[in-house]
């Protein structure tokens, strides 16, 4: 196969299986997709409760996740029982998929493991990471770039119903069956990181 040095134009999802000009892929890490690379979270904050955060991520081949992933890097206290959630949202603001999250508000900080029911994602889509927290002090979460004027920043070029992160719904003791993505408000921060997985 050829090699040519002019510029080549990708108009859709590229799938890559290893490394991308030295940078890790999720698939290099046996993953479907994440927020970026985890290196990049350099930041933390503990999340405002009832607060429904959206976080996008690039779904490049059909498959089936059964794994949300987030990373805590202080643990809450005083959950608020049956009132934390994880799941995923279609761009369309359906909900995929909720499971409930009570155990990971009081874990060990690090890697969250979050089990969902299967749920199929295809090619070519986005879908959106979700976590709403309930607690006396809720998780302090790994993210990356946040600062005054990010909201616009991070999300620069996109309409409410495409940003990469986002708010949608305070005061929630769940996740909402479906959520109007034409409403959401842009996020302060570039986060929380997440990922899903098979």
């Amino acid at each position: 196969m050829p090699l040519y040095r002019n510029n080549a134009t990708i108009g859709g999802y590229q799938q890559v299986t290893g490394f991308a000009n030295g940078e890790a892929s999720p698939a290099a890490q046996n993953l479907v997709a994440w927020t970026y690379d985890p290196s990049l979270a350099v930041n933390v904050i503990e999340l405002t409760g009832g607060t429904v955060y959206l976080t996008k991520l690039h779904i490049t081949r059909t498959v089936n996740v059964t794994k949300l992933y987030w990373w805590m890097a202080v643990a809450g206290s005083g959950t608020t029982a049956g009132q934390n959630f994880g799941g995923l949202y279609g761009s369309d603001g359906t909900r995929l998929v909720t499971a409930d999250a009570d155990a990971t508000v009081t874990a060990s900080a690090g890697l969250q493991t979050l089990t969902i029911a299967s749920t199929a994602l295809t090619a070519g889509t986005f879908v959106w990471g979700a976590v709403v927290f309930n607690a006396t002090a809720r998780p302090t979460v790994a993210y990356g770039a946040g600062a005054a004027g990010a909201a616009t920043s991070l999300n620069v070029g996109l309409t409410a119903a495409t940003y990469r992160y986002a708010t949608a719904g305070t005061s929630q003791t769940a996740l909402p069956a479906s959520i109007t993505p034409a409403s959401n408000s842009a996020s302060l921060l570039a986060g929380p990181w997440m990922a899903v997985g098979t």
